[in-house]
């Protein structure tokens, strides 16, 4: 087919047909006539018996269902979308958004092999569980309800460390770095001691071989011992310190605290730290022991010949436990404070 040059083309007819128009009817009409009812705003034709009205066949917009030049059962990635639906420019709101379609989870095909470039754990879910669930990587053991936290002055808050903060409140808050864990101070930690003491006994291998204080603890981290000593002559073997049961003279703590011949010659403090602390919520022994040396070669522990403490009193292993309840040995012992995981 080809077209006239611009501004030539077939001359118009002098006079154009027309369709006839009113609001009723003409007489006398003819098969194939058409007429257009101004009243009623459509065309009408005679079919040689009556007027018909010419029905126009409406186009739907955007070929949706129900025009007449609809589009069905045209897949669209394989997602069941018809193209009838197609909205312009994949809007978001259209049955075939791009952000939709273009999802792996759409997608006919969806093998590692067609993710060229992408390894597995680019699109795996990573191992976070949903939030802080059991299981998860940044698992919340025991979830601490908001209420329970405590409102602390700034000064008081330690936001995290490897060790632990000193002389805490109870109830501050402390992130353990190394158990990665929240915890909360329980119990503050502290210290008692009786250093009074005006005479001293002695033990040694043969003779007594533990002494000590009787006295009751209740809930105590217990870190560090310590006590008044001085060796007496030549004394060697090992000085230990410990705490006793006094239920059945079982051991909950002990540390060696060096050889008898390191001692002074002279009254001086000595102290061990336990290399983990240890709950004491009972009546105890706070003892040391020696079974070395020999009469003349002893180690003497201080002692004060009155009551300074009450409700405790001085002890000595002959073997054989023995107490001297108007009488109180000279010691220390220090506790830390109680931390729980929150």
């Amino acid at each position: 087919m080809s077209y006239p040059p611009q501004g030539v083309g077939p001359a118009r007819p002098a006079a154009a047909a027309s369709i006839a128009s009113g609001t009723s009817f003409p007489p006398a009409p003819s098969a194939g006539d058409c007429f257009y009812r101004t009243d009623l705003k459509e065309f009408y034709i005679y079919d040689g018996a009556n007027w018909v009205r010419w029905e126009i066949e409406t186009h739907a917009s955007e070929h949706e269902p129900g025009g007449a030049d609809e589009i069905r059962d045209i897949n669209i990635l394989g997602t069941g979308v018809n193209l009838s639906a197609h909205r312009a420019r994949h809007q978001a709101g259209g049955a075939d958004d791009l952000e939709s379609l273009l999802r792996l989870s759409n997608l006919a095909e969806r093998s590692h092999d067609s993710l060229t470039g992408v390894t597995p754990d680019q699109h795996h879910p990573q191992l976070h569980a949903a939030s802080h669930a059991s299981g998860g990587a940044d698992e919340i053991t025991s979830p601490l309800p908001l209420a329970a936290i405590p409102v602390l002055p700034s000064a008081k808050f330690v936001p995290a460390a490897a060790t632990a903060p000193t002389d805490p409140a109870v109830g501050q808050l402390w992130y353990d770095t190394t158990a990665e864990a929240l915890k909360v101070c329980k119990s503050s930690g502290g210290s008692d001691e009786q250093p009074e003491s005006n005479q001293y006994s002695s033990l040694y291998g043969g003779g007594n071989t533990r002494m000590g204080q009787y006295k009751v603890l209740s809930n105590k981290y217990v870190s560090k011992l310590g006590f008044w000593l001085h060796k007496y002559g030549s004394p060697t073997g090992d000085v230990t310190f410990t705490i006793r049961r006094v239920s059945d003279d079982s051991i909950i703590a002990s540390k060696v605290w060096g050889d008898a011949s390191a001692l002074s010659t002279e009254k001086s403090y000595e102290e061990v730290t336990f290399d983990t602390p240890v709950l004491v919520n009972e009546a105890v022994r706070l003892c040391v022991e020696f079974s070395g040396g020999g009469p003349l070669n002893e180690v003497c522990v201080w002692s004060q010949k009155t009551d300074v403490k009450a409700g405790e009193y001085r002890t000595i292993y002959k073997p054989g436990w023995v107490d001297f309840t108007g009488e109180d040995t000279a010691y220390k012992v220090t506790w830390d404070p109680q931390w729980a995981i929150v």
